[in-house]
């Protein structure tokens, strides 16, 4: 969320300098906060509906729900693994891509180092 912020303000900074009248750069920033305010709101909302991940071995995956549903994925292509940190790619329900940055340690977590091994053997990774 607060690189997404980060990034919102410089995009402001950068609608800011162009070089057009003043009322096209004040159209233009408001509809670009506008657009940064509902994607962080809808951010928020899905991160906190999502309680965990559950990765099998073939790359079928689950999105575990707080209210303990649970939704069908996939992982998909784009999935980066690296010893402490992975961008998690997974295909939804609806085709749409879902990603998420998720953290691990390999040297402390079985889960982590069986997450790793999933993703390097499945091809999506």
């Amino acid at each position: 969320m607060a690189s997404g912020f980060s990034l919102s303000v410089l995009g402001v900074g950068v609608l800011a300098t162009m070089p057009v009248p003043v009322w096209i750069k004040g159209i233009t920033v408001a509809l670009w906060i506008g657009y940064a305010a509902a994607s962080s709101v809808t951010l928020a909302r899905r991160y906190r509906e999502v309680a965990g991940y559950r990765i099998f071995a073939d790359g079928s995956a689950e999105i575990v729900r707080h209210d303990g549903r649970r939704v069908v994925a996939q992982l998909a292509a784009g999935t980066v693994i690296l010893p402490r940190f992975a961008w998690l790619r997974l295909k939804g329900p609806a085709g749409g891509p879902l990603s998420e940055l998720v953290a691990g340690d390999s040297r402390s977590s079985q889960q982590w180092r069986r997450f790793q091994v999933i993703c390097r053997h499945v091809a999506a990774c």
